[in-house]
């Protein structure tokens, strides 16, 4: 034990002398932090216990780090259609306004058109085929749905 007591007084003695070497009172510690640039709160300004000064990366005499402005890089584009891209949608929209009675009609012409212009540009053909194939399968299915409502009206009247 005596030799555990021994060992914890030499600890002790190491800390007590940098505690002896660092003595900072109120002014001075506030008046170090603002040099070294650190905020400091309040609470510890008004303490009196000894603080170790902190080292900023500028504060050692060394080469300060020199910052560098990033400078924005323009983001790659891919190249688009807009009118294949408009085809296919207004392709989507007629098939999905199908019973509608003129809405369709309109869609679907647009987007055969819009299908048409889109095919000049080689960038995203395919969507401009898409837009057309879809516009042409709307007027097939309104041609084939007057057909069988001319269909049933016809067999309704053979009953009269």
């Amino acid at each position: 034990m005596k030799e555990k007591q021994a060992d914890q007084e030499t600890e002790q003695q190491p800390n007590e002398e940098k505690q002896e070497q660092l003595p900072v009172e109120q002014g001075e510690f506030s008046a170090a932090a603002e040099q070294a640039e650190v905020p400091v709160p309040k609470e510890s300004a008004e303490n009196s216990s000894p603080v170790e000064p902190v080292e900023t990366p500028g504060q050692a005499g060394g080469p300060q780090p020199v910052e560098q402005a990033e400078t924005p890089h323009p983001i790659p584009t891919l190249p688009n259609n807009g009118m294949a891209i408009a085809a296919l949608i207004l392709g989507v929209v007629s098939i999905v306004l199908l019973l509608i009675p003129m809405i369709s009609y309109v869609t679907a012409i647009l987007a055969i058109v819009f299908g048409f212009i889109g095919m000049k540009n080689h960038i995203q053909k395919s969507l401009a085929i898409v837009g057309i194939i879809l516009g042409f399968l709307t007027f097939l299915l309104k041609i084939g749905f007057w057909i069988l409502i001319f269909i049933g009206i016809a067999s309704e009247m053979m009953y009269y």
